[in-house]
């Protein structure tokens, strides 16, 4: 998100990417033609408090046998409940 935040103070169009497949992770952003630059960064540097808001902050997991294993800030936990509530939240976040 850096990258596209630093990129939209110099033009109205961008992508980034990051990671190789099938674990990459691409972003872009594209502003009306009628936007300055100035008015696509206010717009682009907006995105990342939006997607803390949405998605939450970002936590690194994986899913070993039947355990569902996650990092918040430093601590890691486990436990096949946290994964079912996890889940069921997203899945309530897409039906919505």
């Amino acid at each position: 998100m850096q990258d596209l935040v630093s990129q939209s103070s110099q033009r109205t169009f961008s992508t980034a990417a990051s990671g190789e497949d099938p674990n990459a992770i691409n972003g872009l952003y594209q502003c009306r033609g009628d936007l300055s630059t100035s008015q696509c960064y206010s717009c682009v540097s907006k995105i990342p408090k939006i997607s803390d808001k949405v998605c939450g902050k970002a936590v690194a997991a994986r899913v070993p046998e039947t355990e569902f294993l996650y990092k918040v800030c430093g601590s890691s936990s486990s436990g096949r409940t946290e994964f079912e509530k996890r889940r069921e939240t997203a899945f309530n976040m897409a039906e919505e």
